[in-house]
């Protein structure tokens, strides 16, 4: 059964926009017809809000313009909706145990054209976006391309990538729950102590 995808940055609306495809394990060489919903804010279409909760198993960057956070750059306020899109909405709509995917570029640099390995990268983003992801327990990992589960690609685009870093939305409990626990275990102690 292939997983519900919603690809983000990216309209089928859109006339110049290339087609994509999922592309399977262990040989990743076999296009085949995506079945996904899109949400790109430069197109008419669905919004994020459109999507109801707990529907997605993936949600896919596709050009979604969030790579300064991994260069370590913190002046990206022209684009600072697409975070809040991708990790509050994103948190919303996906299940749990759902994630969130970034395709990490191999070349990728700075700006003074040094690379930047994967790992700094994700330290990067996690450093500059800290207050925003800590809205929500995220649990993030990078995984190689041999290991993905399936790959959203341009045709013949599907070995760009090496490394994909992923947000994923914990199945159970997780941060918000123990909190929520402790929160109920302070005021039954209260109530306790309020009646003696």
């Amino acid at each position: 059964m292939q997983p519900a995808i919603l690809v983000a940055c990216h309209s089928e609306n859109d006339p110049d926009a290339a087609k994509l495809f999922s592309y399977s394990p262990p040989d990743f060489n076999t296009p085949t017809p995506l079945v996904a919903d899109y949400v790109d804010p430069q197109y008419p279409g669905k919004r994020w809000k459109d999507f109801p909760a707990d529907s997605k198993d993936i949600i896919w960057d596709q050009y979604c313009p969030v790579m300064w956070p991994f260069q370590n750059v913190k002046d990206f306020l022209y684009h600072d909706q697409i975070f809040y899109d991708l990790f509050d909405d994103g948190w919303n709509i996906l299940k749990p145990g759902g994630m969130l995917v970034f395709p990490y570029p191999s070349d990728f640099t700075d700006m003074y054209g040094k690379p930047i390995p994967t790992e700094t990268g994700l330290s990067n983003f996690k450093s500059v976006l800290k207050r925003l992801l800590a809205r929500h327990p995220w649990t993030t990992h990078i995984v190689k391309r041999t290991s993905m589960p399936l790959i959203v690609s341009e045709q013949y685009e599907q070995e760009k990538y090496q490394d994909y870093i992923l947000f994923v939305k914990p199945v159970a409990g997780g941060k918000k729950k123990k909190q929520t626990k402790m929160k109920t275990i302070r005021r039954r102690k209260v109530r306790r102590t309020r009646r003696v």
